[in-house]
C-alpha cells in the first residue's frame, strides 16, 4: 500500500494543534525535554520550519552546515513573542505548507533534490516525511512527556512515513560513525509501520539502507516500530529499549552505539 505522506503530516499537525490549544499560559513556559528549550520554543521551531519554506530561510537551510544552531536561532528569535503569536504562526503556515504538498508528491516537483544542511540531499517529496517525523518526536517525547501528558499512538501510515524518513536519513545523519561496518545489519521493526531494512557498508566510509530483509544475516536487530524513534534519536538508551539481537553481538552493540537520527 503506497504511503500517504500528506495525510501523515496533516494528522501529526492536527495533534500538535489540539495539544497546544489545551495548554495553560504557564505550560507554554515550562521546560521541554529539548535541552534549553521551553514548550513554546519547541512549537516556535516547528512553526519556523513551515513559515521558512516560503521565505529566503529555506535557502539558508540548504546551504548550512550547522543545522542545530539554525534551529536554536529560530527559537531565540521568537522567544520574546507571546504564546498566541507563536501558535498563530504555526497554525497559519502549517496550513499553507500542507496546501502545496500535492505538487511536491508527484513528478516533476517531488523529484527535485533539496539539501537539508548537513543532513544530506533528498527528493522534495520527503519534506513531508521529515516534518511528520519531527512532529512525532517533539510532540510525544519532548512536549507531552515533559508536561506529564499523553498523545494517541500514530496509525500505521504515519509510522511508515516517519520510518521512511529515518531510514532515508540514517546514512547521512550517522555520517562516518559507521565507517567500520563490514557486514550488513538487518533491522526488523514490529507493530504499526512494521517492516525490515538492511544497512550495508558502502564506499566513502558510509552505509546504504535498503528496504527489505537480508538473506541469512550475520546481524539482526529486532524491536518495536514505535521504539525506534526513541533509541535512534538517543532519547532513550538502546539498552533500555527491549531490542532482540541475533548474530554477532559485538557488531550489533557497536552499530547501536553509532546510529544517530535527528
Amino acid at each position: 500500500m503506497p504511503l500517504d505522506r500528506i495525510a501523515a503530516l496533516r494528522a501529526e499537525r492536527n495533534e500538535v494543534v489540539d495539544f497546544c490549544r489545551a495548554l495553560s499560559p504557564d505550560e507554554w513556559s515550562e521546560p521541554s525535554r529539548c535541552a534549553g528549550w521551553s514548550v513554546q520554543d519547541v512549537v516556535a521551531h516547528m512553526g519556523a520550519a513551515f513559515h521558512g519554506t516560503f521565505t529566503p530561510w529555506v535557502i539558508k537551510l540548504m546551504r548550512t552546515d550547522a543545522l542545530e544552531k539554525g534551529n536554536d536561532a529560530d527559537a531565540e528569535r521568537r522567544r520574546h513573542w507571546p504564546a498566541p503569536k507563536v501558535f498563530d504562526e504555526y497554525v497559519r503556515w502549517s496550513k499553507r505548507f500542507l496546501a502545496i504538498q500535492p505538487a511536491l508528491q508527484h513528478r516533476p516537483g517531488g523529484s527535485v533534490p533539496i539539501r537539508l544542511g548537513e543532513m544530506g540531499t533528498y527528493p522534495a517529496r520527503l519534506l513531508a516525511s521529515a516534518l511528520a517525523f519531527d512532529h512525532y518526536v517533539h510532540l510525544r517525547y519532548d512536549l507531552a512527556t515533559a508536561l506529564g501528558r499523553t498523545v494517541a499512538d500514530a496509525d500505521a501510515n504515519r509510522m511508515a512515513v516517519l520510518l521512511e524518513w529515518m531510514m532515508a536519513g540514517l546514512p547521512n545523519m550517522t555520517g562516518t560513525d559507521l565507517y567500520w561496518l563490514k557486514v550488513p545489519v538487518e533491522i526488523v521493526l514490529e507493530g504499526a509501520g512494521a517492516g525490515a531494512w538492511t544497512v550495508s557498508p558502502s564506499s566513502a566510509n558510509s552505509v546504504v539502507v535498503d528496504q527489505g530483509p537480508t538473506i541469512a544475516p550475520q546481524v539482526r536487530i529486532s524491536g518495536s516500530a514505535d521504539g525506534f524513534p526513541l533509541w535512534a534519536t538517543k532519547r532513550q538508551p538502546w539498552r533500555e529499549s527491549e531490542l532482540k539481537i541475533e548474530g554477532e553481538q559485538d557488531v550489533a552493540e557497536r552499530f547501536l552505539d553509532s546510529v544517530t537520527v535527528i
